[in-house]
């Protein structure tokens, strides 16, 4: 029987059209009890294949094809050790270390695929000479019939960025599909196929899961890791518990030494050391971190190191949610930094514990329908237009499925049809890795080198990135760790340095008042724009609801706006405010569930019930709880008896209990990590205080966090009209790339990144030359953007957004003058007198609402007229029969008012030589067009360039037409 040993998976990214499960299936079809793969230099793949393989009962052949002093080689594992030199070499090769082959390879086959390298091993073959001693039988397989060599040239095109017609009279991959006997018979010889059924009898990996490898927090320290652990906690708690009396550190003693003696008999106490240390770090350094995410919330440990800020006795938050004693896996402490400053917090990890110790984690971007008919598109020379035309049809759910997309779409059949082979390819391709990128969030910590565990490669600044993606990690005992960067962390750290500045204070959110009548006033009324988790519109409409009143209530809103629990807010609002009567089933329960009103809300509601109702110690509880999340039958139904007899045993009767579990499993599954829920609803606090009190600096920070968004820009824009602040635009005399405060008035200003076409390199050099220039008047300031190569053009531009408005000179003026000015600055190291040349001064500003057009074009907003909804208090709704409606209101059925602001009308004839008229006009920021036919057309009459009107407006025939002009504002 033979067996291919040069199989190449879609791992070797875009050099093989083969899946590992199309090598398992190849294996199992033609009843062959080996299966192989040999990718090019890495080995991407290879704990994916065993496990596929193992499960399957194949005997996995593990190797690695790679270039070694001018030859191909291909190396297979004979047992664990050669795995593990595989590695090594599959990570020197990836990270352009220079490597020597020693002569003694006992532990692995070594093949020369091409050249003439020579070992004296006998574990040394060579594929060439095919009549030689050590000859075998070896064929590169990248696709897995005759029929299939289109779609792994079609991948060859798109790594090479040509087009498949390149590969037109390409025979050279001809016979790479996986060759039957009677193909390799008429191959290769006698000899070379005995020692290829030789060489599998000796290939026989078994890859061992490895022991938790926690580097030790302090080498050099000569005390034991829980011992420095149990200190810092007793120093943490005295410090969180200063103003607490006797009676409740007593409390506090007993659950800190719980928790240690868990975690130091599961030996995690270099874990949590590890995880103080660079939190430590980080907010010695200014970084702020978040409160607390995911479970870890609910541990006194990680509050009293200040791992995290949320006390878990005062919120009830249960350990065991977070480390359950009969937990054989790792904890997960998850940790929020402000996304600006992740990228040190995770150098200093590899700073401390070196590159042999931290590594980054890879992913794989893998081609979803759109991104392959794209590529596959461009290798067939296909129009982009049509291409557009069917990503445009294929919607996200069916981005895997090209059938089911074609299936679902009239547009699609019919593109299907003219072009067959775009999608026939296309489907072969989905799910194929296109590229590597690394995990946004994780990293991989070892106490041992990392690359005598797992293949890593150079990754982000030449830092080591494994080869094996995130979910083979755990099972060869490397720590993962998830540093995730937060823009509202960021946000809130820009906010408070810039309240320092503008208003010299400090502000500890540890030391604000949590309960502060005027913050939860705004949540009760939705005022949450630019409010983390509290922002969108369903989200609104729950806060309305709910009216929150302190933090416990924000977490329980946060919790009941996901997909399931929703069902239970409009219950949950009826029993708050006493509309919908509901009881306990006793008192034991009332504790439980009473600040839910009957629901269950959180997964810890669920631990805490099972606990009570049927005396389950607290591990048992969280396996329960677990199940029912997992939904895993087996052991829900052996629990599900623990609990009834459990709860028979507590004195609750039969109907009672058969009720109760009802009830719990019916909800469980939705209950969300209350640990999480709460901590996150500290940074929504946070960020609603700083909006209420401090909302000039939080606006101008949260707008230059949301510039490239242009619905959020707006929104954000419209709501400063709520403060009495005032937006300009950019002004060269305050330079900024970020949106800025001008001179502490309640005026914000547009910063000069948000202008169109003005980059980075610009954005400096623009800097550059205002910060190396000597500045009076605005002649001196295009003299230093002069000098400082900055082009004519641009600086038209800055006039024409009215960046130079500040010197009160017209922009018209500066426009009709500007070459002159431009070419004649600077002459003999002296600015000329514009007196000597005759300049036309056109001093009336008002002419700056020429600009408007521009304004859009450049900052995508009007900002030389107020826009609507600074005139919304001047409207005379007595003369209005409805209210003001949005632009994407207007409909066919009846006339719905607007606001707009005309920016310019177009007469135009239509096919039957009617008048019509075409407004440009200005709507909640945004242009749009409004359309008045010839039977309408006196109103044009009525219409000024640059007015504001409410404007009755109906759909027809896809026009949006004025019926009418309510009045100009």
């Amino acid at each position: 029987m033979f067996i291919n040993l040069n199989v190449h998976s879609y791992y070797s990214l875009l050099n093989s059209a083969l899946s590992i499960d199309d090598l398992i299936q190849h294996a199992l079809d033609n009843n062959q009890p080996y299966v192989c793969l040999t990718d090019l230099n890495n080995m991407y793949g290879c704990i994916e294949f065993y496990d596929k393989a193992k499960a399957h009962n194949l005997i996995p052949i593990i190797g690695l094809e790679f270039e070694y002093q001018n030859t191909t080689l291909v190396a297979y594992a004979k047992n664990y050790n050669g795995y593990l030199k595989l590695i090594k070499w599959s990570s020197w090769i990836m990270t352009n270390t220079t490597f020597i082959i020693q002569e003694d390879f006992d532990d692995l086959i070594i093949v020369c695929k091409k050249g003439g390298l020579v070992f004296e091993n006998p574990n040394f073959y060579q594929a060439q000479n095919q009549n030689a001693s050590n000859a075998i039988a070896l064929q590169s397989v990248f696709y897995a019939q005759e029929n299939d060599k289109t779609v792994f040239l079609a991948m060859l095109a798109i790594k090479n960025d040509l087009k498949l017609d390149d590969f037109i009279d390409c025979h050279e991959f001809d016979k790479n599909y996986f060759l039957n006997d009677h193909e390799a018979q008429s191959l290769f010889s006698t000899i070379a196929l005995d020692n290829l059924n030789k060489v599998l009898n000796e290939l026989q990996v078994e890859i061992h899961d490895l022991p938790i490898n926690i580097p030790v927090y302090d080498k050099n320290n000569l005390t034991v890791s829980s011992e420095i652990l149990k200190q810092l906690c007793i120093s943490g708690l005295k410090q969180r518990l200063n103003a607490h009396d006797g009676q409740v550190k007593k409390v506090y003693a007993k659950r800190l030494k719980y928790e240690l003696d868990v975690i130091s008999e599961k030996q995690f106490d270099d874990y949590f050391l590890i995880v103080y240390d660079f939190i430590n770090y980080a907010k010695s350094n200014g970084i702020i971190v978040g409160p607390g995410r995911g479970s870890a919330a609910g541990s006194l440990v990680a509050y009293c190191l200040y791992i995290t800020d949320i006390d878990p006795i005062k919120h009830n938050l249960i350990f065991e949610r977070f480390l359950n004693p009969t937990r054989k896996s790792m904890p997960d402490i998850d940790t929020d930094i402000m996304d600006e400053k992740r990228d040190q917090v995770i150098e200093y990890l590899f700073e401390k514990y070196g590159n042999d110790h931290v590594a980054y984690i890879v992913t794989f971007q893998r081609l979803k329908a759109k991104m392959a008919l794209r590529d596959v598109g461009r290798i067939l020379g296909i129009d982009l237009k049509v291409i557009d035309k069917i990503c445009k049809n294929i919607k996200t759910d069916y981005d895997e499925d090209i059938d089911l997309a074609i299936k679902k779409s009239a547009t699609l059949k019919e593109m299907y049809v003219l072009h067959k082979e775009l999608f026939e390819i296309s489907k072969k391709l989905i799910h194929a890795p296109r590229q590597i990128g690394t995990h946004a969030a994780g990293i991989i910590l070892s106490n041992s080198s990392i690359t005598n565990i797992i293949p890593i490669q150079l990754g982000i600044n030449d830092r080591p990135l494994s080869q094996y993606s995130m979910e083979y990690l755990e099972r060869f005992g490397l720590i993962k760790m998830d540093l995730l960067g937060l823009k509202n962390l960021t946000i809130i750290d820009n906010v408070l340095k810039m309240i320092y500045k503008t208003q010299n204070k400090k502000i500890d959110l540890f030391n604000i008042d949590y309960n502060d009548k005027f913050v939860f006033q705004d949540l009760a009324k939705a005022k949450t724009n630019g409010i983390f988790q509290l922002e969108s519109p369903g989200m609104k409409k729950v806060l309305l609801k709910v009216k929150p009143q302190n933090i416990e209530d924000i977490s329980i809103v946060s919790a009941l706006f996901r997909p399931g629990p929703q069902q239970n807010i409009k219950t949950f609002v009826e029993r708050r405010f006493k509309r919908e009567e509901f009881s306990y089933w006793n008192e034991q329960t009332k504790k439980i569930l009473e600040p839910t009103y009957g629901i269950i809300i959180y997964q810890e509601q669920v631990i805490e019930l099972v606990k009570t109702i049927a005396n389950f110690d607290i591990a048992t509880s969280d396996n329960f709880r677990r199940a029912i999340s997992k939904k895993d039958e087996k052991i829900l139904m052996q629990l599900k008896d623990d609990f009834i007899n459990g709860a028979l045993a507590n004195n609750y009767k039969q109907p009672l209990v058969n009720q109760i579990f009802e009830y719990i499993f019916s909800f469980a599954h939705y209950g969300f990590n209350h640990s999480h829920s709460l901590a996150y609803s500290y940074i929504s606090y946070w960020l609603a205080y700083l909006k209420h009190y401090y909302p000039l600096e939080f606006l101008s920070v949260l707008l230059s966090h949301t510039s490239a968004s242009k619905e959020k820009l707006l929104s954000y824009l419209d709501e400063t009209k709520d403060f009495n602040i005032s937006i300009k635009g950019p002004d060269i005399q305050h330079f900024s790339n970020d949106f800025v405060i001008d001179n502490h008035k309640q005026i914000i200003r547009f910063g000069f990144k948000t202008i169109k076409g003005f980059g980075d390199e610009l954005l400096k050099k623009i800097k550059l030359a205002l910060e190396n220039a000597e500045l009076s008047d605005y002649i001196s300031y295009i003299d230093a953007l002069k000098k400082g190569n900055i082009s004519l053009k641009n600086i038209e531009i800055l006039i024409r957004i009215g960046a130079f408005d500040s010197f009160e000179i017209n922009r018209l003026f500066l426009l009709n003058n500007l070459e002159e000015i431009f070419e004649k600055t600077g002459l003999n190291g002296h600015f000329f007198d514009l007196n000597l040349v005759g300049l036309d001064y056109a001093n009336d500003m008002s002419i700056n609402e020429r600009f408007q057009e521009d304004e859009i074009q450049y900052l995508g907003i009007n900002l030389s007229s107020l826009n609507y909804t600074n005139y919304t208090n001047e409207i005379d709704y007595s003369n209005l029969k409805y209210e003001i409606e949005s632009f994407n209101e207007i409909n066919t059925n009846y006339e719905v008012n607007i606001v707009a602001q005309v920016l310019n009308i177009v007469q135009s004839k239509t096919k039957k030589g009617n008048d019509i008229f075409y407004l440009d006009v200005l709507v909640e920021n945004k242009k749009e067009k409004l359309t008045i036919f010839q039977n309408s057309k006196h109103l044009v009459d009525e219409i000024d360039i640059n007015g504001i009107y409410v404007f009755g407006v109906k759909l027809l025939n896809h026009f949006n037409f004025i019926v009418s002009v309510k009045q100009r504002v």
